[in-house]
């Protein structure tokens, strides 16, 4: 073989996906939506409507121009958001079973842009990491394998890969989200080791086993090394081809399970693991089959039995088409247009900024716009967590959200009382000076649920929403503050120890 035909070889080896892992990342893909869906579905009221935090009226003051299009903008009652959530899930699970794929995975990805735009407020990294994957999806042939539509299909598909401008274009941006975030620490916390030291400061962000490995602080700095070394290494493990994909592809999903396990960064490891698998490579299917051969006879007989059973609806026609070259070109200019917007992210925050208005219409029409700035430049050092002092009708003084006697001291989980990644995104956006209209609603919220929920001698007469700062510096808490968010009634809470010297409240702590 001729160094052009290895070479060809190896290209083909780097940028091809298996059709089973484009299943498994099919699958993946509608169970996460579905994940979502429910999530957000707990606050539905709450974000997505007229008597929530973002209304319409808001949406449509804020809404960066003509570009932004939003189908749960249309109304703003609770039953009209339902009504769309409903479908949503419904092309989310056909998505899973690969019924109608094509189809399922466009409605999906409009609906999805569609959510992510009337409520930005609540959006995360893992948001335009689902979007931007689910975008390139759309070119690929996720219903080859595993599928309801294979079942109906009177034709087979011989090929067990692909690879073409559309593999590769989900490949590069799996590591565009990596390269960029590399490029994006710029600050000195992540050069010196100690950005994860206060990673794991910010107590807002870390499950039970997280803070439990707060005070590990040897660990720290070579963590901290390791993250910026792997994020690097790990991507370029994927050029290499052969087992070192498979070395990636678990490091990788084993980074991000680790990230769940310590941090409540919401659904992010969860979509970058998803995104992940559609990368695993025919090797490791084909060793799979030798290790499971019962596994593999299981499916085939299962595959056959439910064949046998739809055959006689044999009218859907489905088959793996040749990628068109005008599809092809199109996927070709969007990732081009994707790496020029990353590369003018490097210099957002810079004087010499320079940003082409056509690029950032582009990626707004088709929502690729990304940032992955997670952390950059440096780790915030701000933390903090949520007080609201409520009088009651018979003179009693309690936390609207621990529901006790209020107290000013710390409570043992900062995060207790915020629901989910989505309410914390949302709240921190109240700490915002123009955000008054956003707390008003809120707290018309909280004491509505109290009030409904509690007799006559314990209605709300007067309450104050505070945030308690607390700013952390190397080994030690710098100073602690209190914000005043919003004060309603005639009583004031009289025990304000910060009034005089913000760093007496919890000294004893």
């Amino acid at each position: 073989m001729d160094s052009r035909s290895q070479t060809r070889t190896w290209w083909q080896d780097v940028i091809s996906l298996d059709l089973r892992s484009l299943a498994l990342f099919r699958m993946g893909l509608g169970a996460v939506i579905l994940w979502d869906l429910a999530i957000r579905a707990t606050a539905l009221t709450a974000h997505y409507t007229d008597q929530g935090m973002f209304s319409l009226d808001q949406f449509v003051h804020e809404t960066p121009g003509r570009w932004v299009f939003s189908l749960h903008a249309l109304s703003g009652t609770a039953e009209f958001q339902a009504v769309l959530f409903v479908i949503a899930a419904l092309f989310a699970f056909c998505l899973m079973i690969g019924c109608w794929t094509r189809v399922a995975i466009v409605v999906s990805w409009v609906l999805l842009v569609s959510l992510h735009n009337r409520n930005p407020l609540v959006l995360n990294a893992a948001d335009p990491m689902l979007r931007v994957v689910m975008f390139w999806a759309m070119f690929l042939p996720l219903g080859a394998r595993w599928s309801v539509d294979t079942v109906f299909s009177a034709k087979r598909v011989c090929t067990s890969s692909v690879f073409s401008v559309r593999t590769m274009a989900i490949i590069l941006q799996i590591c565009f989200v990596y390269w960029f975030t590399v490029l994006l620490k710029t600050g000195s916390d992540w050069w010196d080791g100690s950005a994860l030291y206060y990673v794991f400061q910010r107590e807002l962000l870390l499950t039970a086993w997280g803070r439990a490995c707060a005070d590990w602080s040897n660990w720290h700095a070579p963590m901290t090394y390791a993250v910026i070394i792997w994020e690097v290494i790990g991507t370029l493990f994927l050029i290499l081809g052969g087992g070192w994909r498979m070395i990636s592809i678990l490091g990788f999903v084993a980074f991000h399970g680790g990230i769940a396990i310590l941090m409540n960064v919401g659904l992010f490891p969860a979509v970058a693991i998803v995104a992940w698998l559609v990368l695993l490579p025919t090797v490791f299917w084909e060793r799979l089959a030798i290790w499971f051969p019962r596994c593999r006879q299981s499916m085939q007989t299962l595959g056959l039995k439910v064949s046998q059973i739809v055959r006689v609806s044999n009218k859907v026609k489905w088959e793996l088409k040749e990628s068109s070259i005008t599809g092809s070109v199109a996927v070709g200019i969007c990732l081009l247009v994707v790496f020029v917007y990353n590369i003018q992210g490097l210099y957002e925050d810079s004087n010499d900024r320079y940003q082409s208005q056509h690029v950032e219409n582009f990626v707004k029409v088709l929502r690729l716009d990304q940032r992955w700035s997670m952390f950059s430049p440096n780790p915030s050092r701000n933390d903090g967590w949520f007080v609201c002092w409520a009088k009651l009708s018979n003179g009693d003084t309690v936390d609207l959200f621990s529901r006790e006697k209020f107290t000013w001291q710390k409570p043992e989980n900062v995060r207790e009382h915020i629901p989910n990644r989505r309410w914390g995104k949302i709240m921190f956006k109240m700490l915002d000076p123009s955000r008054m209209e956003m707390r008003r609603r809120y707290l018309a919220l909280v004491v509505d649920e109290w009030n409904t929920t509690h007799g006559r001698e314990e209605q709300v007469r007067s309450y104050a929403f505070r945030f308690v700062l607390e700013v952390s510096e190397k080994d030690r808490i710098a100073s602690r503050q209190l914000i005043d968010l919003w004060t309603a009634g005639v009583d004031q809470p009289s025990d304000l120890p910060m009034k005089t010297d913000p760093f007496l409240l919890m000294s004893g702590n």
